[in-house]
């Protein structure tokens, strides 16, 4: 890319939100986009098969009704078309399946997620991938053809040898020859080698996902040997980055996640084990056969080596959900998971579209489904497995030392266990009650007594059993009976502590229940024999030939399946790997369709040179680096990416032939780490348990939860974890620009780039060549320069910021306090004048948005936000609080008339609405036999007509409420969250409860000049009365007493403040954003 395409620093705030994209119907309902065809081959078809077919299928079709194709439904029946593609709120269908006129299915309504998924699919154009709107028509013949047989993935993998070509810099690579082969076919050439500065970043980016510094550019810029750019892709290989990098790629594919999901997303504390094992596999140069060996089968390949053990935590990434009573429908939804899973990661096929009946376009028949499942129908997920130490020695040591120390304390444990034990049933006793009457008798059998099936759905249900008994509090729930002898038993084994061996973490793993297996069928055929585990049958028609793992109680039928998948004459296999490391290298794979390499799917572009890769990786065993550095080392790789070919461009537009190099948008871990890198806070420490949001550690460290998700990962299309990814989306909206432009953590980064590029010297030139040198990897232009030093000179001359962020309310004078939710506030430390009975606050106030959850905006307090702490807060409440949004209300933390310290929220029910300013007021009065509560008042200051509203509420505190914590405007003290969002002004308190006279709203012109004026009754009552005024914005205009302070970062000098902002600038440009 030319460097004025890439400047887009225009000097006067360049931010550009790109191009927004929305949902569309389907133009042509046969060709159908990747997203909506699985989205229909997931959701709509197999809920269609099931039930509807039978009574609306090829067999049966009442009221002349069809429902198994497009063409079908839009013919409709006896009531006319089923669908109305575009418009689910005139669709027959839909009206049908919700109730509100035919009742279908008659033997029961849908689940309100199926009937959603129907009513999307209606929206969407109702996409029937290859149906061209003809009724479908039943020809029984073989389920799987020759033609099946012929299909381009299912066909072994061919050596084929590289064309000839006629060209001095393509002709030198086989994957060169290829590509020209192809390129000249079209009449089209390919584009020149990319400049080294270009060359770099991209090599970096692709087995970093981090920028290469100014010191590493000149380097190899200036590095005059032939072998310079082999040398660059050789050290990158050999550095622990390269698996930080790749290894999110394979988290991706395995939707790895480091909580369960659904309401509650609990964490997984040792999840990161799984991360940890992958990212140093990848440095390690794993070969993939025995990378998916032990990802499937590690426990009963090397059950005590722990890095084998780490690796099936591949089959531990199900979602779960902890208060799912149902754990046979839980459990049966877990196992087709990773049948789904594993099919979509190493096979590269849509197999979950043949768990209801045979795949409508691929030979996949419904049995290949789940002859895939019985692999792993005797799977367990064990919770109490300690992981093994490396060294054999040492974990034996360790087990002898176990076992001693738990001979010697047997008797004082059964003693202890038997007077818990009790407690504990009568706690898992409530909770075996909740379960289904068809799986109670299982969990009440003894273990001896259970059949395998029985043992998983106890360890599943065990789960929420041991959770409640958990929450037991030992010795607080034992009667005086039990509690001396367990306190005495406690004591005894305490002093054997020293004896017992530091506890081992736990193996994030799985094991099979036993050498035998539930049995696996299809639902719906209760006689059928049961389905033996096999492989598709298109490959491999025979049943697979299991070897149970010497010495191990486990079936070995997940060995089989790895041994299956790693053949080097599996053609699925291998392509699949080999499309996925190109895919990652040029944007798209040679197959666009990564996890599809069916009918649905997109066939090869260069299919010959998919097929010569595969052989090449075959065999250099199975290796990642030397298929990387033989991509990375051809002239395909080293194009350029912006050229001037408008013949390609039209011949070729979406560059399947590459003839350019693509342009890339970093993606969310690469636009994190890359602004931690540049900002120079990257720290580059490796594995280890995942870090919080904040912490300046590579984005693949970061926690990784299904439901709380990290903000910026969010908007720039991160994985969420709840199914497998192969390839991210790469939207433009208008959040991310908000995001970059406005988020804390950008500013922050922001301000740590300009004060590193503050360090080279006060001369703006040399600021503005070390933030190029560092953003995009090459200096500024003349043009650049010159634009980049006259903005730092213009902004430069902009006014000293106050102390803290300063705003206005419109219609009335001054400035006022502006509040964004970031945790600075205004305090007042010396709070001896403060209340300890009736007081007064009012403020003049707007409101620019509600807490999503329940927290409070707050106006002002005294109060650390403990409900154990005294004190008080006004403020307004968020979207689910139980007082309702946007509700004014007090709380308080006081002594009643018991003595008893208690929290109260006094609700006022008057309520603001956003961005409108209003004059707010709380008298609270102490509680006695005349106390008319607290009452409230409210007045919209947009609407001269608007009376002042009031309200009051009783209360049950006597005092007790005065508090050690500061005086706080905008937030509580010491607290995190609860601040408010938009301006306050005029904040006065008062030591009494004011009459509605002696209030500001009723003053002649309290509130219309910046003065205010005073009612008679006020002046020796006001304690404080802060007007933020730009002469002095911190100052108590009542006295002396109790100043304001702000926690918000010193204000910056102009030039500091310039510096900031050109360094924003340069985050948010695109230069930084994409790669080319």
């Amino acid at each position: 890319m030319t460097k004025s395409c890439h400047f887009l620093i225009a000097i006067g705030f360049l931010f550009s939100t790109g191009n927004l994209w929305a949902a569309e119907a389907e133009s042509d309902p046969t060709t159908v986009s990747a997203e909506h065809r699985r989205f229909f081959e997931e959701q709509v078809r197999p809920l269609l098969a099931q039930r509807c077919y039978k009574c609306h299928g090829p067999e049966k079709q009442k009221g002349d009704l069809r429902l198994d194709s497009r063409g079908a439904m839009l013919q409709g029946g006896e009531s006319g078309p089923a669908i109305m593609p575009g418009q689910p709120d005139a669709s027959l269908l839909l009206e049908a399946v919700k109730y509100e006129s035919f009742e279908m299915p008659p033997d029961g309504q849908l689940k309100e997620n199926d009937i959603a998924a129907l009513e999307q699919w209606i929206r969407l154009g109702a996409p029937w991938p290859g149906d061209q709107g003809v009724v479908a028509k039943v020809e029984k013949g073989p389920r799987i053809t020759d033609e099946d047989r012929q299909f381009w993935s299912f066909q072994p993998v061919v050596d084929y040898r590289p064309p000839a070509v006629e060209d001095a810099r393509f002709s030198r690579q086989p994957i060169d020859r290829f590509v020209f082969a192809r390129l000249s076919q079209a009449g089209l050439q390919p584009a020149p080698r990319a400049d080294r500065a270009t060359l770099i970043r991209r090599a970096y980016f692709d087995l970093w996902g981090l920028p290469p510094s100014p010191e590493e550019v000149a380097a190899f810029v200036d590095d005059p040997s032939p072998d310079a750019y082999a040398k660059l892709v050789d050290r990158l290989l050999a550095s622990p980055r390269y698996g930080e990098r790749w290894g999110r790629y394979w988290l991706d594919l395995v939707r790895y996640a480091e909580s369960d999901g659904y309401k509650l997303d609990s964490f997984r504390p040792d999840a990161w084990r799984y991360r940890d094992y992958v990212v140093n596999a990848f440095n390690a140069d794993m070969p993939y056969d025995q990378f998916v060996r032990e990802q499937l089968a590690g426990d009963e390949l090397a059950p005590e080596n722990p890095d084998a053990l780490t690796a099936t935590g591949f089959l531990r990434h199900t979602i779960y959900e902890y208060n799912q009573r149902d754990v046979r429908t839980q459990w049966d939804f877990m196992v087709n998971e990773l049948t789904d899973v594993t099919a979509d990661v190493f096979l590269g096929i849509g197999l979950s579209c043949a768990r209801c009946h045979d795949h409508k376009f691929d030979p996949l028949l419904q049995e290949d489904y789940f002859r895939l499942r019985a692999f792993f129908t005797p799977i367990m997920q064990p919770d109490d497995q300690p992981l093994p130490l490396a060294d054999r020695a040492e974990w034996e040591a360790w087990k002898t030392a176990r076992a001693a120390w738990e001979s010697e304390t047997a008797a004082i444990r059964a003693e202890l266990a038997a007077i818990e034990e009790p407690y504990k049933e009568r706690a898992g006793a409530v909770q075996f009650n909740k379960f289904p009457l068809d799986v109670q008798p299982i969990l009440r059998a003894q273990p001896e007594d259970r059949d395998p099936l029985g043992q998983q759905l106890t360890l599943l249900a065990m789960r929420q059993v041991i959770a409640a008994q958990e929450k037991l509090s030992f010795p607080e729930k034992l009667n005086a009976k039990d509690r001396p002898r367990w306190e005495a038993l406690t004591q005894q084994l305490a002093e054997f502590e020293k004896q017992k061996p530091a506890e081992r973490p736990l193996a994030f793993c799985v094991s099979d229940v036993g050498p035998e297996s539930p049995p696996t069928r299809i639902p719906g055929q209760r006689n059928a024999e049961p389905i033996a585990p096999g492989f598709l049958t298109i490959l491999d028609p025979n049943p697979a030939v299991i070897e149970p793992p010497a010495g191990l109680a486990s079936t070995g039928r997940r060995t089989a399946l790895a041994n299956w998948i790693t053949r080097p004459d599996n053609p699925l296999a291998t392509r699949v790997v080999v499309n996925r490391v190109w895919q990652h290298h040029f944007g798209q794979g040679l197959t666009a369709t990564a996890s599809d390499f069916g009918r649905l799917g997109e066939a090869p572009s260069h299919p010959q040179l998919l097929d010569w890769l595969t052989m090449r990786f075959l065999e250099n065993g199975w290796r990642w680096k030397p298929l990387h550095r033989l991509i990375m080392l051809s002239e395909t790789y080293q194009q350029q990416a912006v050229v001037e070919q408008p013949q390609a461009m039209l011949a070729d537009p979406q560059n399947r032939l590459l003839w350019r190099a693509n342009i890339r948008r970093l993606d969310a871990e690469q636009v994190r780490d890359a602004m931690l890198a540049v900002s120079g806070e990257l720290q580059e420490k490796t594995g280890g348990p995942s870090v919080d949001d904040g912490a300046p550690r590579r984005g693949i460290y970061v926690k990784s939860m299904r439901n709380t998700r990290n903000p910026l990962f969010d908007v720039f299309d991160g994985p969420d974890g709840f199914s497998s990814v192969a390839q991210r989306n790469t939207t433009t909206t208008p959040t991310q620009s908000l995001l970059m432009m406005n988020g804390d953590w950008t500013l922050k980064r922001a301000r740590k780039f300009a004060q590193r590029v503050a360090a080279v010297g006060d001369d703006p030139a040399d600021q503005v060549d070390a933030a190029f040198r560092l953003a995009y990897g090459h200096p500024p232009s003349t043009s650049q320069a010159i634009a980049s030093v006259d903005f730092l000179a213009s902004r430069a001359q902009a006014p000293s910021a106050g102390p803290f962020p300063t705003g206005e309310i419109a219609g009335r004078p001054g400035q006022s306090a502006h509040f964004d939710l970031k945790p600075a506030r205004l305090t007042a430390a010396d709070t001896s004048a403060m209340p300890f009975s009736d007081f007064t606050l009012e403020a003049v106030v707007v409101l620019d948005s509600v807490d999503a959850d329940a927290q409070v905006r707050t106006i002002a307090s005294q109060w650390n936000g403990s409900p154990e702490e005294p004190g008080w807060s006004l403020g307004v409440s968020g979207q689910t609080s139980d007082q309702k949004s946007r509700n004014l209300l007090l709380e308080v933390v006081g002594m009643n008339d018991n003595g008893d310290r208690q929290h109260q929220t006094l609700a006022s029910n008057l309520r603001l609405t956003l961005h409108t300013p209003y004059y707010v007021a709380v008298v609270f009065r102490v509680a006695n036999a005349d106390s008319a509560g607290a009452e409230f008042f409210l007045r919209d200051l947009s609407d001269p007509q608007a009376p002042l509203q009031t309200a009051r509420v009783k209360h049950s505190l006597i005092g007790g409420y005065r508090s050690d914590a500061a005086f706080a405007i905008g937030g509580r003290d010491q607290a995190q969250g609860h601040g408010w969002h938009g301006e306050i002004d005029q904040v006065r308190l008062s030591r009494a409860a004011l009459s509605p006279a002696g209030l500001m709203a009723e003053a002649s012109d309290g509130l219309s000049e910046a003065t205010g004026a005073v009612a008679p009754e006020t002046p020796s009552k006001t304690i404080g009365w802060w007007r933020f005024e730009k002469d002095q914005p911190l100052a108590n205009s009542a006295g002396d007493r109790m100043p304001l302070a702000t926690n918000a970062p010193a204000p910056l000098l102009p030039e500091e403040q310039a510096l900031l902002d050109f360094c924003h600038v340069l985050l948010n440009s695109n230069e930084f954003l994409y790669v080319d």
